[in-house]
């Protein structure tokens, strides 16, 4: 124990645990003291002028929502009358879609409560059936709070492994639930309730998923409401935002219930109901005793955030969510002074805050957000959602007098609104990225957004802040130009390739660089390669993950997925990442979606380490650059992989576009001179690839080496291999809590350093 306990605190540093201190003192103290402070009038202080709610500062929101840059990023979507108008009936009805349930409708909301029902839930669940007499099983710990400790010990092969190498499925009428929603939802102070789940949990099994109670409860849908009362004025939408925000303020007492257990959730619910205000201020059939009363919450909001910051030593989107919400409330609560020219009241203790906010979120910036402008997380899903972040708190800074010149004289450099230049150089970085993970030439498909297919690696949970964010097609990557060119991502690991439709214009392609520093090598260092090709109209998008970690990044959203790759052809996805599809509701599913073997990568299940933590997994620290080999009439990028426990064993693979326009993965062991068995301890080593196929599409055999690829009975490519693929179920994830069988290809062979190919073969 005191060795666990020297450990941290090397990690941690003397600051650094007095951070932790006083982040645990504070919650002591709120547990100490918090019914005397849920009925202390300094924080449910009561706004005596009923004026008050009108005279709340909502000009920073008037400049946001009027903003190009604003608009240029709210989803096309939220700008379709008809579809503001279907999504606000369905909101003023108490009917939702949260997380895979299916449109619920509500006489009364369950602020509380999973309500995904069985009936939609056997639409995704799926019972493996027995497989050699072993037991579905398998262990797993399920909690909200990150404990737990990983076995040093290599796995033999999983049996949710196994199960995967079954080839009958059997779907169940319903799906088992394991427990009914805990009445400690309801009624429990915030700090005793932890999400968790049954420790041997089954695939058929569900166990009440939190993340639902917390989805409602932010409250969403309110700007729907406010787009559609501002379309034609109807009352009903009025109502609906009054009458559903004073039933949860009703059913969610202060730091009671589910509801205020994720600072995260807190701070999003804040910004919502932020915006609903000013949809809503004017409107003379909401009562004063309802602003009243919604003015108080929020104040609760501001010192719940102060209490309760989600910080560590390595922070994630949640403390930057807390910090965003913060700012929010800081400027809503930035009263106006209606008796001198509309000006603003000097308020020092909410200038003060806000200042600190300012420069904290810029901090989490600098540390969250990479030098190539991507996400630390290592998923492109939290990527998209940071982005979002970081959007709303460019936008409060680029309204007036948000910036105060007490930080403004700290910097060095500035750009608009005293922002640092390089938090707007790197911000457009991040817009880049996600650009580079769409294929555009996926535009108007079936199922996609207007931008085209967005490439999923790593967690996805499907949130957003207000609207979520549309990928701008018009902003073009600052290094592009009329001939072909490599970007190159070296801190998250991606080299795009856009190639001409004419292979001639591969000659003299560019490499570029978009970090300030590369790591050793020529490549692109870690994580994943993204290619996008068009020769002679057959476009392929590729991405190539790479194994590259460091001990300061949070493993709770990687995955097992080094040297996957994803692939579309001319916007159809073929290759596909698995996604998430549910975290502490089934801890079984959590960690089998994002296990090796439900990625598009080979991989030794005898070198895996056993994965049982939900937000943890143990990741080798390694930053492997790539070998990017281009000639004339093709391109080539090689990575491997290495393992902490076998270092005499790495894992190559090779992904190359050639002058025939194929795409060819090749791949192969690297075994050490000193120790060339195949073996651990007298047991042979196997080495097993796994192709995942979009839901979409059909696989038919050709031969023994070759495979057809279908959609809707249109041919789209062919599969050519010296590996003997078996045909199976796998599974994925489009958005969190919904999963849906598909097509999967398996093969297993004798680790060997024999390499071995698979060719995909365009028709077009």
């Amino acid at each position: 124990m005191l060795a666990i306990f020297f450990k941290r605190f090397m990690e941690l540093g003397v600051f650094g645990c007095a951070q932790v201190f006083e982040r645990k003192a504070k919650k002591r103290w709120i547990r100490f003291c918090y019914k005397r402070i849920l009925f202390n009038p300094w924080i449910l202080k009561q706004v005596q002028d009923d004026k008050t709610a009108k005279s709340i500062n909502t000009d920073f929101l008037e400049k946001i929502i009027n903003s190009e840059e604003f608009n240029a990023y709210l989803p096309n979507k939220f700008k379709d009358s008809n579809w503001i108008l279907q999504q606000a009936d369905l909101a003023a009805s108490n009917c939702f879609d949260i997380l895979g349930s299916g449109i619920k409708c509500f006489e009364k909301i369950p602020w509380h409560q999973d309500f995904k029902s069985q009936n939609i839930l056997s639409r995704f669940y799926a019972r493996m059936v027995r497989y050699t007499g072993r037991s579905s099983r398998v262990r797993t710990k399920c909690a909200y709070r990150r404990t737990g400790r990983h076995s040093p010990q290599p796995a033999r092969r999983s049996h949710v492994g196994r199960r995967l190498g079954a080839d009958k499925f059997e779907y169940l009428n319903y799906a088992k639930w394991c427990t009914t929603n805990p009445k400690s939802w309801t009624h429990s102070f915030y700090q005793d309730i932890a999400a968790s789940c049954p420790p041997n949990i089954k695939l058929d099994e569900y166990n009440p998923d939190i993340k639902v109670p917390w989805e409602l409860s932010r409250f969403q849908h309110i700007f729907v409401l406010g787009r559609a009362y501002q379309i034609n004025q109807n009352n009903r939408y009025t109502s609906t935002f009054q009458n559903q925000i004073s039933d949860w303020i009703k059913q969610n007492p202060y730091m009671l219930g589910v509801n205020w257990v994720c600072p995260m959730d807190v701070a999003i619910r804040a910004i919502n109901w932020i915006w609903g205000f000013y949809f809503f201020k004017n409107d003379n059939n909401i009562p004063d005793e309802f602003w009243i009363k919604f003015i108080n919450t929020l104040h609760m909001h501001l010192h719940y955030l102060e209490f309760n910051w989600e910080t560590s030593d390595k922070p994630n989107n949640h403390y930057v969510s807390d910090l965003v919400g913060y700012l929010y409330l800081c400027e809503f609560f930035k009263i106006k002074n209606t008796h001198v020219n509309n000006a603003y009241t000097s308020n020092t203790s909410i200038d003060k805050k806000k200042n600190w906010c300012v420069k904290k979120i810029l901090e989490q910036f600098f540390h969250q957000i990479q030098p190539d402008g991507t996400c630390y997380e290592g998923t492109t899903g939290y990527h998209r959602l940071d982005t979002e972040l970081f959007l709303h708190f460019k936008l409060i800074c680029n309204t007036k007098e948000n910036i105060t010149s007490d930080y403004q004289t700290n910097q060095n450099k500035t750009g608009q609104a005293g922002l640092p230049a390089e938090f707007l150089s790197r911000f457009d970085k991040m817009i880049e990225f996600l650009q580079a993970c769409t294929d555009e030439s996926g535009k108007g498909s079936p199922g996609t957004n207007s931008s085209g297919h967005f490439v999923t690696i790593g967690d996805n949970d499907s949130g957003k802040i207000l609207t979520g964010i549309e990928i701008p097609s018009t902003k073009k990557p600052r290094a592009a130009n009329e001939k072909s060119v490599i970007y190159n991502y070296p801190d998250f690991g991606i080299v795009i390739i856009d190639f001409l439709r004419n292979l001639e214009s591969l000659k003299g392609a560019l490499v570029v660089s978009l970090s300030n520093h590369r790591p050793k090598g020529d490549g692109p260092g870690y994580a994943k390669d993204l290619i996008k090709t068009c020769p002679d109209g057959a476009r392929f998008h590729v991405t190539f993950r790479l194994p590259k970690f460091n001990q300061n990044q949070p493993t709770g959203h990687f995955h097992y997925d080094q040297l996957a790759v994803t692939l579309s052809i001319n916007g159809t996805p073929i290759l596909i990442d698995p996604g998430s599809y549910v975290y502490t509701a089934n801890g079984t599913w959590r960690n089998l979606m994002r296990s090796p073997q439900s990625h598009n990568t080979f991989y030794s299940p005898e070198l895996i380490t056993v994965q049982d933590e939900l937000f943890q997994l143990k990741l080798t620290p390694q930053d492997n650059p790539a070998i990017i080999d281009q000639t004339s009439d093709n391109i080539r990028i090689t990575a491997y992989n290495k393992f902490d426990t076998y270092v005499n064993k790495k894992a190559y693979r090779t992904i190359e576009i050639d002058e025939e326009k194929n795409f060819k993965l090749t791949d192969w062991w690297e075994i050490a001179p000193e120790n060339t068995k195949n073996e651990i301890n007298g047991d042979k080593i196997n080495s097993e690839w796994n192709l995942i196929f979009n839901p979409e599409l059909k696989l038919k055999k050709e031969d023994d080496k070759s495979w057809s690829v279908e959609k809707n009975n249109k041919p789209i490519c062919r599969i050519f291999s010296t590996l003997n693929f078996v045909m199976l179920t796998g599974f994925y994830s489009k958005n969190y809590g919904i999963l849906q069988p598909c097509t999967k290809l398996t093969a297993t062979k004798i680790l060997s350093n024999e390499k071995q190919t698979i060719l995909f073969k365009s028709n077009v």
